[in-house]
C-alpha cells in the first residue's frame, strides 16, 4: 500500500508540473540567465533591475519597492538618530504607503502606543484606515500622544501591572468598538542588568508587566474579539539569541513566543483568533536614549550605540517604522493564512 500510495503521489507530481511548466517557462522571473540575469520580470513587463545602480532613480543596492521599479529614499528622521549605515534607507514613501488602506474599516486597540514602536504603529494604523484606541501609562507621553494622534484617535491610561485595570480596558475597548478585530500587544519594559543584580523585585516587574498582565488582558478581551480578528504580540530577538545582561528580560519575552502558539491550539478554530507575533532587535527607540541606558555622557552614549549597531549585520539598528509596517502587515487581510508566526526584525543578528 505505501508503495501504491508513492507512485500515486509521483504521477500527481508529474500533473502539476506539466501544468505549470507553460507559466514557468513564460518569464515570470528571470535569474541568473544572460542578460536578465538577477531581475524580476513581470508578465508582459520589462525587466526589473535588483541591486543595479540608480535602479528606479535609487541608489546603487537599492530594492524597488515595486515591480515597475520605483523606489525612493527615506530621509532619516529624528535628529541625533544614529545611522551608520549612511544617509538614508530605502523605505517605501509616506504617500506610496498611506494610499494602501490595508486596515479600512478596522478597529484596533495598541497597548503601550504613546512612544517608540508602539506610538509608530498608531500612526501607520491610521494612516492605513483603522479606527484606533491606544494605551500608555505616564501623563506626559499620554499628552504627547494625543498631539501626534489627534482627537479622533482615543489615548487611555492603563497601568499594566494593575489587573483589574487590563479587565477595565478590555470593557472599554467593549464600549468604544463593540467589537475588536486587531490587537497589537506592545506595552512592556526591560531591564538589562547583569545576572548577579537582578533583585525578587526587578524579577516579579518584568514578569508583571510583560508575562502575567498581558495573559490576563487576552483572556479579558476575547469576548471582545472579532470573528474572525488578529492579535500581535510584541516579543524580542532576545528571545531567540543568548544576550548578555537580557537573562530575565528575554526569558519573559521567550514566553510570549510559547503563549502565541498555545492561545492559537486554544482559539484558532473556536474563534477564529490567530496569534502572531514580532521579535525586534535592537531598534531606534528612547528605550536606546542615555537616560534609558543610564548614560550621561554624549560621547558614550555614542560609542555605546555603535557598538550596538557593530554587532548587528546590517550594519545599523532598526527603525520603528520597519516594525511598525510588520505590524500592519500581520493585522491586515493579506496576512489571513499566516498563523503562529513570529517575525524576527534585527538586521541578521540572530541568524548570521
Amino acid at each position: 500500500m505505501i508503495r501504491e500510495a508513492a507512485v500515486d503521489f509521483d504521477r500527481l507530481l508529474d500533473e502539476a508540473f506539466a501544468l505549470l511548466k507553460p507559466v514557468l517557462l513564460s518569464g515570470w522571473l528571470t535569474t541568473g540567465l544572460g542578460a536578465n540575469a538577477g531581475s524580476l520580470k513581470p508578465p508582459g513587463g520589462a525587466s526589473v533591475p535588483v541591486g543595479a545602480a540608480g535602479a528606479g532613480g535609487g541608489p546603487a543596492g537599492a530594492i524597488p519597492d515595486r515591480l515597475d521599479g520605483k523606489s525612493t529614499n527615506l530621509p532619516l528622521g529624528r535628529e541625533g538618530a544614529y545611522r551608520p549605515c549612511g544617509e538614508s534607507i530605502d523605505l517605501p514613501n509616506d504617500s506610496a504607503r498611506n494610499n494602501m488602506n490595508r486596515l479600512a474599516g478596522k478597529r484596533a486597540l495598541i497597548t503601550g502606543g504613546t512612544s517608540g514602536i508602539g506610538l509608530e504603529t498608531a500612526q501607520r494604523f491610521v494612516a492605513e484606515g483603522a479606527d484606533v484606541l491606544v494605551t500608555g501609562v505616564t501623563p506626559a507621553s499620554i499628552d504627547k500622544a494625543r498631539q501626534v494622534l489627534g482627537d479622533k484617535v482615543p489615548v487611555v491610561q492603563a497601568d499594566a501591572r494593575d489587573l483589574d485595570a487590563q479587565r477595565g480596558l478590555a470593557e472599554r475597548v467593549r464600549e468604544h468598538f463593540g467589537e475588536l478585530d486587531v490587537a497589537f500587544l506592545n506595552a512592556g519594559v526591560s531591564d538589562w542588568r547583569p545576572f548577579e543584580d537582578h533583585t525578587e523585585e526587578s524579577f516579579d516587574r518584568l514578569f508583571d508587566i510583560n508575562v502575567k498582565s498581558v495573559f490576563f488582558l487576552t483572556q479579558a478581551l476575547v469576548p471582545v474579539l472579532a470573528n474572525p480578528s488578529s492579535v500581535i504580540l510584541n516579543a524580542s530577538a532576545s528571545a531567540h539569541g543568548g544576550y548578555g545582561r537580557s537573562n530575565a528580560y528575554a526569558a519573559t519575552k521567550a514566553a510570549v513566543g510559547s503563549r502565541m502558539r498555545s492561545w492559537n491550539a486554544d482559539l484558532l478554530r473556536s474563534h477564529s483568533i490567530r496569534f502572531n507575533a514580532v521579535s525586534p532587535g535592537p531598534v531606534d527607540t528612547p528605550l536606546y536614549s542615555g537616560a534609558k541606558l543610564g548614560i550621561e555622557d554624549p560621547a558614550q552614549q555614542t560609542a555605546v550605540l555603535e557598538a550596538i549597531s557593530a554587532g548587528i549585520p546590517l550594519g545599523r539598528m532598526g527603525l520603528p517604522e520597519e516594525v511598525a509596517e510588520a505590524v500592519v502587515y500581520l493585522a491586515s487581510d493579506v496576512s489571513a493564512f499566516v498563523v503562529g508566526q513570529d517575525l524576527i526584525l534585527d538586521g541578521g543578528q540572530t541568524v548570521l
